[in-house]
């Protein structure tokens, strides 16, 4: 096991139960499908470490009740429980959508493969599939380690299960925008250092992005330092009262301009002009310092 490259996530396991042994809070493991193998689901972990994994085998061989079926026609054998929506983003292959999903859930029994050794494990499978919807509709099946005896409980595995894609978006900042995998920083604690303060940008810029399409009419006051909003108003010209405004008119400092398919920049293109945004910034600073605040 320890030659495979799914070893990763037996190692993060191990890290995880490191920092958060002691921990009184939950933690999740969210995951596609790569995750979605034997030893991972079937190792020990603390009561409080849990996941939610997409599956990846659907003719896996398991057990619902006393009979033996496989994955994909575990969904025919449960009664739907009811209809969530979720926001699709646009991808290459598909327009942005809201899907209608209908949902379904319970608990079976996953053996260990052949030629693996181990024990039997209870699983419950939370199973999504779209409903309304185009020839190619969403279908989830979504193997978690909690306990499901409801729709909400249900609609909240879920519902974590879509915060991968924010977890995404996260990791593309740090490796695409802020160009991490670059760093040439020998020493372990500068390192880590160094990825704690990229973190927290990152955190930011998607913070940006997110905070736009929630509560575009907020105040931008409410949300943005004032300094932000006076240097972005001075630099575009532009009265900045609400959110959208501030985003769109940071977006405009690297270039960007909104339409009706992409009425927001991207978080690319944000991480570059909040970069143009703090230079600006500390120049606006030193200049109030020379002329003592007069200029």
């Amino acid at each position: 096991m320890e030659e495979k490259e799914s070893y990763k996530w037996l190692l993060l396991l191990k890290q995880i139960e490191a920092s958060f042994h002691s921990t009184k809070h939950t933690v999740v493991i969210v995951a596609d499908r790569e995750s979605d193998f034997y030893e991972h689901l079937a190792h020990d972990r603390s009561a409080q470490i849990g996941f939610a994994i997409r599956g990846r085998s659907m003719i896996r061989n398991i057990w619902f009740g006393n009979k033996a079926t496989k994955v994909q026609d575990l969904p025919a054998t449960l009664e739907p429980q009811g209809i969530v929506e979720v926001p699709l983003t646009k991808q290459k292959n598909r327009e942005a959508r809201i899907a209608k999903l209908q949902i379904r859930y319970g608990v079976f029994t996953y053996p260990p493969p052949s030629h693996h050794q181990g024990k039997s494990i209870a699983l419950t499978l939370v199973h999504a599939r779209e409903i309304d919807g185009p020839d190619e509709p969403i279908e989830w099946y979504l193997f978690t380690s909690f306990a499901v005896n409801s729709f909400e409980d249900a609609r909240l595995v879920l519902d974590i299960y879509t915060k991968r894609w924010m977890i995404e978006r996260f990791h593309y900042i740090l490796k695409t925008g802020l160009r991490v995998e670059k760093l040439q920083i020998d020493h372990f604690d500068r390192l880590t250092n160094a990825l704690k303060m990229y973190a927290i940008v990152a955190w930011r810029i998607l913070h940006l992005n997110y905070v736009a399409k929630a509560s575009p009419q907020r105040k931008a006051g409410e949300v943005f330092e004032h300094l932000h909003i006076q240097i972005l108003q001075a630099m575009t010209h532009k009265q900045i009262k609400t959110v959208v405004d501030f985003v769109v008119a940071l977006g405009s400092l690297a270039g960007f301009k909104p339409t009706k398919k992409q009425p927001l920049a991207g978080e690319k293109l944000l991480w570059q002009a909040w970069s143009i945004l703090q230079n600006v910034q500390w120049g606006w600073a030193l200049a109030k310092d020379k002329f003592n605040g007069t200029g």
